[in-house]
């Protein structure tokens, strides 16, 4: 699939049962999923990952999606996951569908939330020159923070879950749990889809979007099942992208109506 060197993923883990494997979306990290990691670890044992170059994994390029999936494929051999159940939030999604397709045989069921293999034109420009604008050597707290994004981001919810990656050092310094630099270097790569990836994944799959949301729409269904023959689909009403954390109570039925 790619010759890049897979990197160690920071994991948290919870909860005891077969294993579930959870994977945020960009400018995500393991810890934005506590919540529900605590609910299915009443199920399952969760594996709740840093992709690379978000929270405490490693900064690495490239940030593409054969990249990131041997870098999922090398966790669930090291840890002797036996085809682990696969949330994918977002670009977690594509990494976990990346996955899928090229090695079937390592991955069980498989949810992929609020995203298609497909190439988007979202642009995140705003997102990278907002982080920038953040003077951490100076900065006064995260109030401060929030009111530097302001210009530039008009919804809390956005620059809250931003300001989720900004972190204290013990010396009371300022720093990033997202490696910017790499991320946005490779942007075009995250919001497109590599070309190659053509699978089948045969085992159950479940696409649940947000109805509020324009990443998944019904035009885009006969390409999600050429790859996935086997999938369902499923909206959540009045939801937008991030489905898990807009209607955690929602997004948790699907996923254990789903997983069983």
């Amino acid at each position: 699939m790619t010759d890049v060197k897979p990197i160690d993923l920071n994991a948290v883990v919870t909860g005891d049962g077969p294993p579930l494997v959870i994977l945020h979306g960009l400018f995500g990290q393991a810890k934005n999923w506590g919540g529900l990691t605590k609910r299915l670890g009443q199920q399952f044992t969760v594996h709740a990952l840093d992709l690379r170059s978000h929270g405490a994994s490693e900064a690495a390029s490239p940030m593409t999606y054969p990249a990131m999936a041997v870098d999922l494929l090398a966790y669930i051999d090291g840890n002797d996951l036996d085809q682990p159940a696969v949330i994918g939030h977002s670009m977690g999604g594509k990494v976990s569908m990346c996955a899928a397709l090229t090695q079937p045989s390592k991955i069980g069921k498989l949810l992929v939330a609020d995203i298609a293999p497909v190439s988007y034109d979202h642009r995140f420009d705003v997102f990278f020159e907002a982080l920038r604008a953040i003077d951490l050597e100076n900065l006064k707290g995260r109030q401060a923070a929030d009111q530097v994004l302001t210009d530039y981001i008009a919804e809390k919810p956005v620059r809250d879950f931003l300001l989720s990656n900004l972190s204290r050092n013990t010396d009371g310094g300022w720093f990033w749990d997202i490696d910017l630099p790499s991320i946005e270097a490779d942007i075009d790569a995250i919001t497109g889809w590599p070309e190659g990836v053509t699978g089948p994944f045969e085992g159950q799959t479940l696409f649940l979007n947000g109805g509020a949301s324009d990443y998944v729409t019904d035009d885009m269904h006969p390409a999600i099942s050429a790859l996935f023959p086997k999938a369902s689909f499923a909206t959540m009403d009045g939801v937008g992208h991030w489905v898990h954390a807009e209607a955690p109570a929602v997004f948790l039925e699907h996923v254990t109506g789903f997983l069983g």
